[in-house]
């Protein structure tokens, strides 16, 4: 239980400043208190040649890593699955819960040569090509999940397709179109599965917010809410959302509760600062958090914060010349319209615009529609798209 602590642990970071990693002289020092509530059915050991088993606790770490957005889960979950990380007869499903980790490692290669093996070895596993099309469409890669997608119609329930057909769409021109599809789908299926219809009202409101539909994106937003008040993807595109019109008291009370994942704290400052509140001792605390936080990242050579550490560098701290730099390095990794737009204002703020012109030119050859990307647009945030 040692060693599966301590890669947990080195998936997020201790307390403290950045360092080398901490190894304990025995087994009995205390490396870190786990989430209230949390166990396992088993220590990775008695897993270790039950690879069925394996899956099973591993799916429900990586189910609560998403639901509580604390990445300990997906280092106890790699940690499950290590007795098969490296082999090159592991099972296809085993494949596919591989790659969603190294997804929400952002080693978006690595996992895409893992799932690429797994539909190759089982073209009909949903999730395999369900997780592969939603990297593409991360990395604005859309020839490649218009293929995946082709296969996907005829393997998972037309919700879920529905909803990434609509993702694609909405960025490659047909914004309009895609939101009238995913809306009839949805009142196609009232029942389907929660986190399906949670996932696939939130993508409906993102779209009708990218598309400047102001009304419909509250209404939309407010109806993925009621079906989930505490998911941290959905939090934080509705701040993102209030903060684009000026509405930041409104992300405060949203936020006041929230999990203290790094994008919600995040959020909190930006509307802190914004809003001209009174209480400077709080933001002051939040950007020293987020400082170390991010610190900690770039120690341990991680990639998952460049959106993120950009705004901060920019909004926050007023370095523009670092915020371009870590939009530049996100850029090259995924390409979302929230990743072009911070790209577009670093280096507006920086005086060098030309330096987003791969953004510039990748918006017009995939037809991106979204006001907030548009002339003369310049709001404080924007909202992500690809749901985990």
């Amino acid at each position: 239980m040692r060693a599966l602590l301590l890669l947990g642990c080195a998936l997020i970071g201790g307390p403290g400043q950045a360092g080398p990693p901490f190894v304990p002289a025995d087994d009995g020092v205390v490396l870190e208190h786990l989430p209230k509530g949390w166990r396992t059915s088993a220590h990775p050991e008695a897993l270790a040649g039950d690879a069925t088993a394996a899956l099973r606790e591993a799916r429900q770490l990586i189910g609560r890593s998403r639901s509580e957005a604390d990445p300990r889960f997906l280092g106890l979950a790699q940690g499950v699955l290590q007795p098969w990380w490296n082999r090159s007869d592991a099972p296809a499903d085993l494949l596919v819960l591989k790659a969603t980790i190294r997804q929400s490692q952002h080693d978006f290669t690595g996992a895409i040569a893992d799932l690429r093996q797994a539909v190759t070895a089982d073209p009909k596993n949903a999730q395999g090509w369900i997780t592969l099309a939603t990297i593409h469409l991360v990395q604005g890669r859309y020839d490649d999940a218009r293929r995946a997608l082709l296969v996907l119609v005829r393997l998972a329930d037309e919700l879920t397709v529905t909803t990434l057909v609509a993702q694609l769409g909405s960025l490659t021109g047909h914004a309009q179109a895609a939101a009238e599809q995913l809306g009839a789908a949805l009142q196609r299926h009232p029942n389907a599965e929660p986190t399906v219809r949670l996932w696939a009202q939130t993508t409906r409101a993102e779209i009708a917010a990218r598309a400047g539909a102001r009304d419909d994106a509250e209404r939309y937003f407010r109806e993925s809410l009621a079906l989930s008040s505490t998911d941290p993807y959905l939090l934080a595109a509705y701040a993102d959302y209030l903060l684009d019109h000026h509405r930041e008291p409104e992300v405060l009370t949203q936020l006041a509760s929230a999990p203290p994942t790094d994008g919600l704290l995040l959020r909190r400052a930006l509307a802190l600062k914004a809003s001209g509140s009174a209480d400077r001792r709080l933001l002051t605390s939040l950007i020293g958090q987020l400082d170390e936080r991010f610190a900690r990242s770039r120690a341990r050579g991680e990639a998952i914060h460049g959106r993120e550490e950009s705004r901060f560098l920019l909004q926050l701290k007023d370095d523009p010349a670092g915020a371009l730099a870590r939009a530049r390095a996100n850029w090259e990794i995924q390409k979302e319209p929230a990743d072009a737009l911070v790209f577009l204002e670093a280096a507006a703020a920086a005086g060098i615009p030309s330096a987003a012109q791969s953004v510039t030119d990748f918006i017009r050859t995939n037809h991106l529609e979204d006001a907030s990307l548009r002339p003369g647009s310049a709001p404080v945030a924007a909202s992500s798209v690809a749901h985990p």
